[in-house]
């Protein structure tokens, strides 16, 4: 009987774990499914931002990077310049979404996401790493990039067959011309050294009050502890579901001064140069 309990417990202990990574493989179909909603060449931050309303949003001067979990999605958009700096390929109007990158895909292999990346180009990234590839097809507008086996990150861009205008830079007259995802620039150009970014985490964050009522301040103390294993520069991002927040940095003022009754959130996240992804707080305050 000992045996059978096992077994059952054992089989219980499968069935959870077959759930839980279906609901995350499930997560990231859903994140590249809504990425392909957006209209490249076309769609401006608004209507990008709208598609991603549920997404926690990090506004950057040339992009905005949006969040789900360990999920992150940036979405690029045009200078209106045909800026080399930012290895832009079309020329079109200031502020119109012109590329689209999802991370986050730890253990993921590309038939989760119902990808053949059999029909795909298929390039050595660096010279010194032979299990980086990067498959690519530009006429349909999409790139993949395997490391080991298991998806790194997904770029969709606008197809090369599109009929708008083409930037006078080389970059992008290579970009189109030539099969090479990386244009003329040889793989041995491109060896160099890979740097594996560590996360920063926010540890904790402590509000100097967590209940409001007609007695207590509208204003609350926010205060951030967190880590970069690599002593990085953190920028520290604020997302609240009431009021607003006053100042920057690890020491803030949430300000819920007017908003109604109910329960508000606070969620604290760093960039420690490569995006808000590692581990972020959320706190709660009640207002009466």
């Amino acid at each position: 009987m000992e045996h059978v309990k096992i077994s059952k417990g054992l089989l219980a202990t499968m069935v959870l774990l077959l759930f839980t990574l279906c609901g995350f493989a499930q997560d990231h179909v859903s994140a590249f499914e809504k990425a392909k909603e957006i209209q490249l060449l076309k769609d401006n931050r608004a209507a990008v931002r709208q598609k991603f309303s549920e997404y926690l949003l990090y506004p950057l001067p040339n992009s905005d990077a949006f969040s789900l979990g360990n999920i992150r999605i940036e979405v690029f958009y045009s200078s209106g310049t045909c800026s080399d700096e930012e290895e832009e390929v079309w020329d079109v109007a200031d502020g119109l979404a012109v590329r689209v990158t999802i991370f986050g895909f730890d253990e993921l292999r590309s038939s989760d996401l119902h990808i053949d990346i059999s029909r795909l180009e298929r390039e050595q990234i660096y010279d010194l790493v032979e299990d980086q590839f990067i498959y690519h097809d530009k006429k349909t507008g999409i790139a993949v990039e395997v490391v080991e086996d298991e998806v790194d990150n997904i770029t969709l861009i606008p197809s090369i067959k599109t009929k708008a205008k083409l930037c006078k830079t080389k970059y992008a007259e290579e970009f189109v011309s030539m099969a090479s995802w990386f244009g003329s620039k040889k793989l041995e150009d491109r060896a160099c050294c890979i740097y594996l970014n560590k996360n920063a985490d926010v540890n904790d964050v402590s509000l100097s009050h967590d209940v409001i009522s007609a007695l207590t301040p509208k204003h609350i103390k926010v205060f951030v502890t967190a880590v970069d294993p690599e002593g990085d520069v953190l920028t520290y991002n604020y997302t609240v579901t009431g009021g607003r927040i006053i100042g920057s940095g690890a020491k803030v003022v949430w300000d819920l001064a007017g908003v109604r009754p109910g329960t508000y959130t606070l969620t604290a996240a760093v960039d420690d140069g490569a995006g808000p992804i590692g581990k972020q707080v959320t706190k709660s305050v009640t207002v009466h």
